[in-house]
């Protein structure tokens, strides 16, 4: 953190501890936040609707994505609600039901 410690620690029984250096923790952090970033890009490009967006666009909502993991038969969201959020499905399958009928099946790359 580059700054003092907030406060002291000391072992309250015989402990075994594991530490890492500021630099390799900053580094291992940065480099996974990179991995990360480039495989939502690379999905990103292969969803249809983003197709027009240019790299920088695709990079912006790469950085802004959320991942959420849903439950089977979990609701993701319900007939009625606002809508203020755009789903992209990465991995699995969805459905979608309007008034108890099931109208639509989603795969992966598809949006909702």
């Amino acid at each position: 953190y580059n700054c003092p410690r907030a406060a002291s620690i000391r072992a309250a029984s015989k402990c075994i501890l594991w530490s890492i250096d500021r630099e390799t923790f900053s580094h291992l952090v940065k480099d996974a936040a990179s991995r990360k970033r480039n495989k939502y890009e690379n999905f990103l490009k292969s969803v249809d609707i983003l197709g027009s967006l240019d790299s920088f666009e695709i990079g912006q909502m790469a950085d802004a994505l959320q991942a959420r993991t849903f439950k089977k038969n979990e609701k993701v969201i319900t007939q009625g609600d606002v809508g203020n959020e755009f789903f992209i499905l990465e991995e699995g399958a969805a459905c979608a039901g309007k008034d108890g009928t099931r109208v639509k099946e989603y795969k992966e790359q598809e949006y909702f």
